[in-house]
């Protein structure tokens, strides 16, 4: 396949803001003195927002945790759901079924509440009631600042990647990504169609943040003529292309980094 120019003004993934604290891992218990194998209860959560695979994971910690013996219960509505108190028990028949299934059955909702102290005191309450010795947290850079926090007061947290933007730290790619590119592959294939019909350039807009990953990946393997991190950038190229007339124009594609996306018209 013909891979076409690619302009890049910054890298990647420019200066991730959350780094390796973001994810605590067991080891930070064992430092502590902690024995994790006396953990009998664990939570599991989904915040921010949804991703392919987050369901497959949910199974996944779900029956790893119960065939270790463990209880397991579902956090509903993310961190909110937390400091709420909205808990429910998990068995292997509950995650049967969900696999295949897009989003989070367990929903997901942003927390104004958690960041603050308050709303950190009424989650660490609601644990303790629960008896429950630890949290998996699924979920993207917000979420796993989250994790960050709780971990810091002393609970047990275990942070799973789940992004479709692919900008966290210590990961090579994040759940929900790989997904993330074929549909905008997809996408791009049905704009091809219908601009070689019609002989007009378009310009795709992916999400990303403050990472490039997904419009990079998706601009080279779909063959676009002008892959442009920079928003305010991505008209000029557009124009440039069309004035082009020594070229055969099929698909001019643009990524915008931004979080909102009519932030950047």
């Amino acid at each position: 396949m013909k891979i076409g120019p690619v302009r890049a003004h910054r890298r990647i993934c420019p200066n991730p803001p959350l780094k390796a604290a973001a994810i605590a891992v067991p080891w930070t218990a064992r430092a502590r003195g902690h024995n994790l194998a006396l953990m009998k209860h664990i939570a599991v959560l989904t915040s921010g927002g949804d991703a392919p695979g987050m369901n497959a994971a949910i199974r996944a910690v779900t029956r790893s945790a119960l065939d270790e013996g463990m209880t397991v219960s579902g956090v509903l509505q993310g961190w909110q759901g937390l400091v709420d108190g909205q808990f429910r028990q998990l068995s292997a028949r509950d995650v049967g079924g969900i696999i295949q299934v897009g989003g989070t059955f367990l929903g997901s909702a942003r927390s104004a509440e958690f960041p603050e102290e308050s709303g950190r005191s009424k989650a660490l309450r609601n644990l303790a009631q629960r008896g429950i010795d630890g949290v998996v947290v699924i979920g993207g850079n917000g979420s796993q600042a989250g994790s960050h926090m709780l971990s810091q007061l002393g609970v047990h947290v275990v942070g799973i990647a789940s992004t479709i933007d692919n900008d966290l730290f210590g990961t090579d790619i994040t759940i929900g990504c790989d997904t993330a590119i074929n549909v905008t592959l997809g996408a791009i294939d049905h704009l091809r169609t219908t601009g070689s019909s019609h002989n007009r350039a378009f310009l795709v807009e992916t999400m990303g943040r403050d990472c490039g990953y997904l419009a990079i990946m998706a601009g080279l393997a779909g063959g676009a003529e002008v892959v442009e991190t920079l928003p305010h950038f991505a008209w000029i190229h557009v124009g440039i292309v069309l004035e082009n007339q020594s070229a055969t124009v099929r698909d001019a594609s643009k990524i915008s980094i931004a979080s909102t996306p009519s932030a950047n018209r």
